[in-house]
């Protein structure tokens, strides 16, 4: 299930979980906020909002959290082994680490994007309007999260609200406009 350039790399975290041979990873991980080394206990490997995760325990942090399997390199099994911990319940909603929901997109999208909308957030996410395209109403965990994933529509999108999102895409369109002038 993962691309033949990540197997090497991803092969033993998987088989780790599998076995429950419990040997704690280390891995260099790229985020927003840089490049960090992190150490963690892996519990369980998630498929969430089409990509793959490891969840794990990071005993620096003191708290279980996800990783994104594309994001992280250099994986390393260390001689040192865990022993299972409990598994807090609320935990076990991955949902929680990745919604915070503190940005609202209210978008309208071109009705050929549909595929991807039910791909991506099911086929009660939207509401058709009168002129046959998708009305489409989200929150986002990050405004550069909810952006980026706007971002990837093209032309095929025009956001509604809220109005920074609207201004930040506009700055966006002129800026490209003016790097790509034929």
């Amino acid at each position: 299930f993962f691309s033949s350039r990540r197997r090497h790399t991803i092969y033993p975290l998987v088989t780790g979980v599998q076995t429950c041979a419990l040997p704690i990873f280390s891995f260099e991980y790229y985020s927003a906020r840089g490049k960090h080394e992190n150490r963690i206990e892996p519990y369980r490997i998630v498929f969430k909002w089409s990509s793959w995760y490891v969840f794990g325990y990071n005993a620096a942090d003191k708290r279980f959290k996800l990783y994104k399997l594309n994001r992280l390199w250099k994986l390393k099994t260390s001689q040192e082994y865990f022993t299972n911990r409990e598994i807090p319940e609320g935990d076990l909603n991955y949902g929680e680490f990745l919604e915070a929901k503190n940005y609202r997109l209210k978008a309208e999208f071109e009705k050929s994007q549909t595929y991807r909308i039910v791909e991506e957030y099911g086929v009660d996410s939207f509401r058709e309007s009168e002129q046959g395209n998708l009305i489409f109403e989200r929150e986002f965990a990050s405004y550069e999260n909810m952006l980026n994933w706007a971002l990837s529509f093209g032309d095929k999108i025009t956001v509604l609200e809220p109005d920074i999102l609207r201004a930040d895409l506009y700055k966006q369109a002129k800026n490209n406009s003016l790097k790509y002038r034929v």
